[in-house]
């Protein structure tokens, strides 16, 4: 394994870094169950949500949350696009943590509130699936 490798998939990975995981590039099963799972959760976990918190109107609110899936239009502007090794968390610009602190701001605020849960449900799937990719 290159050691440069090590260091920019760890450096990319702040909570990877807190857990002192150690990086292993997807390979096998896990290279394509994972990306798969991650983009199904990511309409799952709304839902869930959705259900559990507004069930007079559900269908609206996991339509709005499952839309902040736009926040990865951030991707777009990296190089590769896709890297199914690196972490979005602490990369993209719109998955950094002063990025997530105003998605806690729209949470708290009534007209924001859907919004705000759904991005910080997007990140808080972006955060498992980089510790995954350590698993």
């Amino acid at each position: 394994m290159n050691l440069s490798n090590f260091f920019s998939a760890t450096e990319s990975c702040p909570p990877c870094q807190q857990l002192n995981f150690r990086y292993k590039p997807s390979s096998g099963g896990n290279a394509l169950i994972r990306p798969g799972a991650h983009l199904l959760l990511h309409f799952i976990i709304p839902g869930i949500a959705a259900g559990l918190s507004f069930r007079d109107r559900w269908k609206s609110a996991w339509i709005i949350m499952t839309l902040t899936i736009v926040v990865d239009l951030d991707h777009l502007i990296a190089n590769p696009i896709y890297d199914p090794n690196r972490c979005s968390i602490g990369f993209h610009p719109l998955h950094t943590y002063p990025a997530i602190f105003i998605y806690m701001i729209l949470a708290m605020m009534n007209k924001t509130r859907l919004i705000g849960l759904g991005l910080l449900i997007h990140v808080a799937l972006d955060g498992f699936d980089c510790i995954w990719m350590f698993l």
